[in-house]
């Protein structure tokens, strides 16, 4: 039973090191997924932009945008109007390393005032690639314009495609993509998404971690059911035995013999025995298995070894009568050999030679 429950400890101790090192092992595999899927949602991101970029400049007239850039090559300034803020353009303070990153910068700007950015069209072309993705989510976008002065940076106006602050505070923010002259122009998407997500970038060693893992917790609630089992079957086992001692001692009778006064004293009543009754009762509580032979039963009565068989019986048998007042307590007869005390395993004995 001991190594039993060795064993029993030692596999818990076994099982609680590994669903530990199970749990950081899974731990580890969900940031990796989570760290994948908002790369991915970046990217998706950035694809959005450059869709809603490219669906925006082809739907602008070739001759706006070489009329555009004969004035930007003409003229030192020049100014688009557009709803309610102005946006001026400066050849010489478009920012660049080169004519074609001017050329570009340039062009962003044409957009905006000539076909500007629908932050809505944008937010359902984004939630659009997101569901072919496999990703269901939720989107919003924020379209901030900002004032880039020299000492700090200002925030002129900000259109949101969501009205519900609360949305923008729980969800997950794409990175900012800046746009227009200077990057004043900035877009950041954020998307609220559920973590059933996450099965589409599942690997097969994930699928194997979570199997390992099935398999380990199996065994650890296996083994905890067992020890709870083991600790219930002890409990139960050292209820019954409290019950049977409780049984016991109610159904116990004790019983004092006083050889000297040749008395049985129970808890409800006391017998008086005559001499040779006190005798024969004294002789086969003196042996260790209450039992007599017929010899040694004369000499103690009448100090011979020999005698009348029919005297001792009828000693034997008033004894008995008086003996039948005490349940479980009686003499049998051995046949050719001697007499015998039975008693019942509810009786405590004790002789009192006081």
């Amino acid at each position: 039973m001991k190594l039993r429950k060795e064993k029993f400890v030692l596999s818990y101790f076994y099982y609680t090191i590994a669903c530990i090192l199970w749990l950081c092992g899974i731990f580890l595999l969900y940031s990796k997924i989570k760290t994948e899927f908002h790369h991915k949602i970046n990217d998706i991101w950035n694809n959005a932009i450059a869709m809603d970029y490219s669906n925006r400049l082809s739907n602008i007239d070739n001759k706006v945008i070489r009329k555009a850039n004969k004035n930007y090559s003409l003229y030192e300034k020049m100014y688009f109007e557009s709803d309610d803020y102005l946006i001026e353009l400066d050849y010489e303070d478009v920012e660049g390393d080169n004519q074609l990153d001017r050329e570009f910068k340039m062009y962003q700007t044409i957009m905006l005032v000539v076909n500007p950015l629908d932050i809505h069209k944008l937010d359902s072309l984004f939630n659009q690639l997101l569901a072919a993705a496999h990703i269901n989510a939720k989107t919003a976008i924020i379209y901030t314009v900002l004032d880039k002065g020299k000492m700090e940076e200002k925030i002129i106006s900000e259109d949101h495609s969501l009205n519900n602050i609360s949305f923008y505070e729980h969800a997950f923010a794409t990175n900012p993509f800046y746009t227009g002259i200077n990057n004043t122009i900035c877009l950041q998407g954020f998307v609220e998404y559920s973590k059933k997500n996450f099965l589409h970038f599942t690997g097969p060693i994930t699928i194997i971690w979570i199997f390992i893992g099935f398999l380990i917790f199996t065994g650890f609630f296996i083994t905890i059911k067992r020890i709870k089992k083991n600790q219930r079957k002890k409990r139960i086992e050292a209820n019954n035995r409290l019950k049977e001692m409780i049984e016991s001692e109610k159904k116990l009778i004790r019983i004092t013999y006083h050889s000297r006064l040749r008395e049985i004293e129970t808890a409800d009543d006391k017998i008086m025995l005559t001499p040779l009754q006190g005798k024969l009762f004294a002789s086969l509580l003196a042996n260790n298995k209450y039992f007599q032979d017929y010899e040694t039963l004369y000499e103690e009565l009448w100090g011979t070894k020999s005698t009348d068989k029919k005297n001792l019986e009828q000693q034997r048998y008033s004894l008995e009568e008086k003996l039948r007042m005490i349940p479980g307590l009686h003499i049998i007869t051995i046949p050719r050999m001697g007499y015998q005390l039975i008693m019942d395993d509810n009786i405590r004995l004790e002789v009192d030679d006081s």
